[in-house]
């Protein structure tokens, strides 16, 4: 697609997208749900805030099209990047905020929403502190949101800004470099993120390993190859800790939004997990469906198996006294779930599996463990 030729149709009719509306204007975000399908194409990376005037199809602002972790898409991988020029810009842990126009005034929306919380403070501190005199607008300005009550993961104690980010052209989506971003931060009279970073990386790999060393205070690095345009982001592995525990993706959340009825963790629920953790979602929602399949299948075995051995030996199946006497002698762990089996009680069978494999110590057994990296890749542990 073309970046010149963005148009609000395209947006509208998309069934991964969704909208919010302010009077003439309409912003566009992807669904929870494009990320879980990995339903990516050139509208829904462009969705991420987007705003269109409904009557007359204009562009009102653009911002930066989505771009993923270090290693998270083919394209973002080490191996394609290594030899491409990059600069870096810290990552600030708040929400993104675009400036926009409308009727004279300014504004700042939020990603997917006008009228949100942060929005609302974000176009009030906006209108106190920035210089609407030095903006120019044919280019987008892109913040970060930081106040005390927007705290995400990182602690900013009472600082209250809006950090500029970047700055769009509207009409191609090419973005000012590192110099002109601090140049037009100075102009706006406002903290940049071209501000502040004292090191200069020289590889990729470098810059992926100090991200393991950074403090929990520190998000990461948002890295941009200027001759490309091409954008992604590394996040720190404490952050990266802390964050996944204050989402609560732990193997106790896992297991307890397993499902009885449906066998396995509903969609929405891995729908609504945060980007960042997209892979290690996956693996441990296949974990915690093998936990259960696997059980599920060891009882019917066995079950199997204690039927033919008893139908050879005394030439007569079953009946229920002389089968739960042979589990209490010779299959007292599983006796529960092949008596449930024995009776064809298999609703019963996969909630008494369910209640018997919850996490000790939210810890998953040693053979289903995984760990992930700060790129949100995944490792088998080893056994040993």
């Amino acid at each position: 697609m073309n970046p010149t030729s963005l148009n609000i149709e395209d947006f509208l009719n998309h069934k991964y997208i969704k909208f919010d509306e302010f009077k003439d204007l309409i912003i566009f975000h992807y669904k929870e749900d494009c990320v879980y399908d990995k339903a990516w194409d050139e509208i829904t990376k462009a969705a991420r805030g987007i705003i269109f005037n409904k009557k007359t199809g204009e562009l009102v602002a653009r911002p930066w099209s989505k771009f993923f972790n270090l290693g998270e898409m083919p394209e973002s991988c080490i191996d394609v990047l290594k030899d491409k020029a990059f600069y870096v810009l810290q990552k600030w842990d708040g929400s993104m905020g675009i400036l926009y126009k409308y009727e004279g005034e300014y504004y700042v929306a939020t990603k997917g929403s006008f009228t949100s919380e942060q929005a609302k403070w974000a176009t009030e501190w906006a209108r106190k502190h920035i210089n609407f005199n030095n903006i120019n607008d044919n280019f987008t300005y892109i913040f970060e949101i930081i106040y005390p009550q927007n705290k995400i993961v990182v602690n900013y104690g009472d600082m209250e800004e809006l950090i500029l980010t970047g700055v769009i052209n509207k009409q191609d989506g090419k973005e000012k470099d590192y110099d002109e971003l601090w140049e037009e931060g100075s102009l706006l009279k406002v903290k940049c993120a071209a501000n502040g970073i004292l090191r200069v990386f020289m590889s990729l790999n470098e810059l992926a390993e100090h991200c393991k060393t950074l403090p929990h205070s520190q998000e990461g690095f948002v890295v941009t190859f200027p001759d490309t345009g091409f954008k992604l982001k590394i996040k720190g592995q404490e952050y990266l800790r802390i964050h996944k525990i204050i989402s609560n993706l732990t193997p106790l959340a896992f297991y307890e939004a397993w499902d009885v009825k449906e066998k396995k963790i509903p969609d929405l629920y891995l729908a609504q997990v945060p980007e960042e953790f997209r892979t290690f979602t996956d693996e441990m929602n296949i974990i915690i469906n093998k936990m259960h399949n696997d059980l599920y299948d060891e009882v019917l075995n066995e079950y199997d198996i204690m039927v033919e051995d008893y139908a050879t030996k005394t030439k007569e199946p079953f009946d229920i006294k002389s089968f739960a006497i042979e589990c209490q002698i010779h299959h007292k762990n599983n006796m529960s779930l092949l008596i449930n089996v024995f009776k064809a009680q298999y609703d019963k069978m996969w909630d008494n599996i369910h209640k018997r494999l919850r996490p000790t110590g939210n810890i998953l057994p040693v053979s289903y463990k995984v760990k992930c990296d700060i790129h949100g890749r995944l490792e088998r542990i080893n056994d040993n």
